[in-house]
């Protein structure tokens, strides 16, 4: 009683004699001023739900105002997630990025694994590092491999006009299971008269390098064309 603050008038009824009032409404409006999508910022969790958890966001002062935003189960961790409080507890200290801001409605979105490094990334930066020169694995044989549907996808690579080998790199094994589907992926990087691709299925991956004249728009239609037709 008798404390001073500030709030934002959200419902007048003169009938009833009904003022409703909201200090987390003048704080989130405040909080919009520097948030924006895309910002990293940190917060607590302040509830576990089914459906995600709740962070209260630390603000520009570095404090706990009550402006909170959820993150979605999907968004909580690159692993599979079989419920958000076998990940979290109320009081952990996260850092997350802000995926959503819906000012009508008052709801900020956010994503801790956004905020996490892609395990696919770090792979392929730490235990698959792009070489200077072609692999050293051997060439292409049927059944070379133990990803289960790359072959078929080698297979029709090497039937396509403009690919004049296809050779079987490095292999590793990460630690984070993102999907057990098989996924293709054209490395960025340069790679002497061809291209790297890596391929996934679980916690495997492997390295084909793929020795071709194709630029690299033309590499990416042909893998989305084989893709197309294999997967």
């Amino acid at each position: 009683m008798g404390q001073s603050i500030r709030a934002k008038v959200i419902k007048v009824d003169e009938k009833d004699n009904v003022l409703v009032m909201s200090e987390r409404a003048v704080l989130f409006d405040e909080a919009m001023g520097f948030l924006n999508v895309g910002d990293e910022v940190k917060g607590v969790v302040t509830g576990v739900v089914d459906y995600g958890a709740f962070v209260d966001i630390r603000l520009q002062d570095g404090l706990l105002h009550g402006v909170a935003g959820l993150v979605h189960k999907s968004e909580l961790s690159w692993d599979k997630v079989a419920t958000p409080d076998a990940l979290l507890k109320e009081g952990t200290e996260v850092t997350a990025i802000v995926t959503g801001i819906d000012k009508d409605l008052g709801r900020i979105s956010l994503s801790l694994r956004q905020a996490q490094q892609d395990p696919l990334r770090e792979t392929l930066d730490t235990l698959l590092p792009i070489s200077e020169a072609p692999p050293s694995g051997s060439s292409y044989a049927p059944g070379g491999t133990s990803l289960r549907g790359l072959d078929t996808i080698v297979d029709a690579l090497q039937a396509v006009e403009g690919i004049e080998a296809v050779q079987l790199g490095r292999q590793a094994n990460e630690t984070h299971v993102v999907s057990q589907d098989l996924e293709i992926w054209l490395a960025k990087e340069d790679v002497p008269a061809g291209f790297n691709v890596v391929a996934r299925a679980g916690r495997q991956l492997q390295e084909v390098y793929i020795t071709t004249e194709l630029s690299r728009d033309q590499m990416k239609e042909v893998l989305e064309s084989v893709l197309a037709r294999t997967v």
